[in-house]
């Protein structure tokens, strides 16, 4: 032991392994190692970097503490092993190897010599530093191979990592490029205290002119226009602060390529950028040209200022109700004329009939159904006519009338209503029928005189009706062209305006939409006794099958599942059946839960003449303590934004079963689904007294 203790030195981990191994059927006893194998076996146990001794043909392997620790769980096992057998996923590498280094004294070189090993029982990719040198024997030439292996892998993937990491940075950058160049606003890059162009894209430069050049110039040089327009000042401002700005329909002259100054809006936003240190390195201008909204608006404001302009200085009075008879508008003269403010009318909150047109001029009440605006909300263009207005005093005076329906879409929406204060005028009618009277009584002979003279006054009163009558067509032109201008805008306009614009046109067409709806619901539920079909016998199976197929494309949408059997067959109209089931299939899909697609079960039976129909659902439910709600015209229990809808379908539902001499009701929970239930004669006739 002694012996060998002096032959391989040290204290480490693998000269002890290699001192207590038996190398009799490998290298033979360490004792009769030539000299060149015990020098080399001492100088690897010495060496603090991984080296491994491949000794003899078939590369023996000897190896020291640090190349264990590279060998993992193969060691110690690995130690006295060939290097084929030890390392056999490559086993082709190392037979090289050996081939060139120890067979033919070649010295081999691998940077980062990626192999995969399994050291640990699992596959690993390790990256490596190799060095082959041939060591020569006594004879002189090779004995064995020295390899120093010093593993990369760490380094290699911090080296991939950040090359994969740089790559991605510029397509990052690439694809930023192409966003700007394609984006739909104008977008330009400045770097610097000058503010110069680095980037701008195509709408940028048709914006600011496409013959110019702008990169590497700065905005001064570049834009020599704006000089003084306060752009230049902003933007030092921004770079300075290290605060974006925010422009919001900025007017800007800018000289576009014929030497002309032509004036642009802008809304814009001058978005400072920062380096690694957080300092402010450039600014990002993101623009949006919105000249033809402002002046599309500005257009409409001046058309409403001639608007008003005419309407305020008219001697006549104008004045604007709704289809409830509330006023909206009324001119100075209107106000005059009736001694009342728009003002202390609308903070009345009641039709205008009963502030200012509530009696007769014989103090006796005037109901509204009999007012002549009454007629023009139902559609009648009126005549001029003459009545008596009621002074906040409680006076009359005698009025010359005209109202006019407004119509929307074919619907009277509300009416203009025209007034000339004729009292004067009446007083001395009254006068002169006094004249006239005492004059037959006195001299009959002057008779004929006065008739000319009240024929002719007449035809004076005549031709100031029909003055008023064409006058009042004249002054419906500029509200007729304030639709058509509105209309334009939407119509000729349509590709120039901004994104903004096209939303609040939008916003327009929705409530149109409502509107139509609405007046839609309202005349079905009006007609549901005024136009209703005589009864007949009507199978419900069939009327949900036919509500079904209009309702097609709002069952695939919603992916509803409604089921039904038999069900009975009674008496009535078969049109306003239809829309009853119609409706409440329809309200089952609108109030549905969110992600949970509708089941509808529609159930009948019969019993003493009596069909009890329900339709059942699964979704939000209502609260019972709203149930009388629910069937009321305009009544809702979750706003417009929550579920669309008028509020008039139930209704249309409950006057239809009244019609039918029915009833409906409901049971429900929050978040349980609803139960609608519907009773019906079997033999039935429409019900008397049902009013629209």
């Amino acid at each position: 032991m002694r012996a060998i203790d002096t032959i391989i030195v040290g204290v480490s981990e693998t000269a002890k392994l290699i001192r207590a191994k038996d190398w009799t059927d490998s290298l033979g006893p360490v004792t009769e190692w030539p000299q060149s194998l015990l020098t080399s076996a001492n100088i690897v146990l010495q060496s603090p970097v991984p080296i491994v001794m491949l000794w003899g043909d078939n590369g023996i392997m000897l190896y020291n503490d640090a190349y264990s620790a590279f060998a993992g769980k193969r060691h110690p096992e690995l130690l006295g092993s060939q290097v084929v057998e030890g390392w056999p996923e490559v086993a082709e590498f190392n037979s090289n190897v050996m081939e060139q280094c120890y067979r033919r004294g070649r010295v081999l070189e691998y940077k980062d010599q990626h192999l995969t090993l399994y050291r640990n029982n699992v596959a690993e990719d390790v990256s490596m530093d190799l060095t082959y040198s041939p060591i020569i024997d006594e004879s002189g030439k090779p004995g064995g191979v020295m390899a120093i292996v010093l593993e990369t892998t760490q380094r290699v993937l911090a080296e991939r990592k950040q090359q994969e990491a740089e790559a991605a940075l510029r397509a990052e950058r690439e694809r930023l490029h192409a966003v700007f160049m394609q984006a739909p606003a104008s977008i330009a890059i400045l770097r610097g205290s000058n503010h110069v162009f680095e980037l701008a894209n195509p709408l940028y430069l048709e914006l600011v002119g496409s013959k110019r050049s702008l990169l590497g110039k700065s905005v001064r040089d570049a834009l020599p226009e704006v000089i003084g327009q306060g752009f230049i000042e902003i933007l030092d401002n921004v770079y300075q602060s290290g605060e974006p700005f925010y422009g919001n329909e900025v007017k800007i002259d800018l000289d576009r390529g014929d030497e002309t100054l032509e004036t642009r809006y802008l809304n814009f936003v001058y978005q400072p950028s920062f380096d690694e240190h957080g300092k402010v390195d450039g600014i990002l201008v993101h623009a949006v040209d919105v000249t033809a909204q402002v002046t599309a608006r500005q257009q409409v404001q001046e058309m409403a200022s001639l608007n008003a302009t005419i309407t305020d200085n008219a001697t006549t009075g104008l004045m604007i109700m709704d289809e409830h008879h509330h006023c909206s508008y009324m001119n100075p003269a209107a106000e005059a004329i009736t001694g009342y403010t728009l003002d202390e009318i609308q903070e009345a909150n009641k039709p205008l009939h009963e502030i200012i047109h509530h009696q007769h001029k014989d103090g006796s009440p005037y109901p509204i159904s009999e007012c002549p605006t009454s007629k023009a909300l139902r559609g009648q263009q009126l005549l001029p006519s003459e009545d008596y207005f009621t002074r906040p005093d409680g006076s009359m005076y005698a009025v010359s009338i005209m109202s006019s329906p407004l119509i929307r879409d074919g619907v009277t929406v509300g009416l203009v209503e025209e007034i000339r204060d004729i009292t004067a005028q009446k007083q001395a009618e009254e006068e002169v029928m006094q004249l006239n009277r005492d004059l037959e009584k006195r001299v009959e002979s002057r008779t004929a005189e006065l008739t000319a003279a009240n024929k002719e006054l007449g035809r004076s009163n005549s031709e100031l009706e029909d003055f008023a009558y064409v006058a009042s067509h004249d002054l419906q032109e500029p509200l007729r062209k304030i639709a058509a201008f509105a209309n334009l805008l939407e119509t000729d306009y349509k590709d120039q305006l901004p994104e903004e614009a096209h939303v609040y046109l939008n916003g327009l067409q929705k409530s149109s939409t409502r509107m139509r709806t609405l007046i839609s619901d309202l005349l079905t539920y009006s007609r549901v006794t005024t136009q209703g079909r005589p009864f007949e016998s009507v199978s419900l199976a069939q009327m949900v099958t036919e509500a079904l197929e209009d309702l097609q494309t709002r069952v695939e949408d919603t992916g509803a599942t409604i089921t039904f059997g038999k069900l009975c067959t009674v008496e009535g109209d078969p049109l306003q059946l239809r829309l009853l089931l119609q409706n409440l299939i329809s309200n089952a899909m609108k109030y549905s839960r969110d992600g949970v697609p509708p089941v509808i079960t529609i159930q009948s039976k019969t019993k003493n003449g009596c069909c009890t129909l329900s339709v059942s659902d699964n979704g939000i439910g209502f609260d019972e303590q709203y149930l009388d709600r629910i069937f009321t015209i305009f009544q809702r229990l979750h706003g417009r934004g929550e579920y669309e809808g008028t509020g008039v379908g139930l209704a249309i539902c409950k006057k239809i079963v009244d019609r039918h001499n029915g009833s409906i009701t409901a049971v429900s929970k929050p978040g349980e689904g609803a139960t609608f239930i519907i009773s019906l004669p079997v033999h039935g006739k429409p019900a008397s007294g049902v009013t629209a």
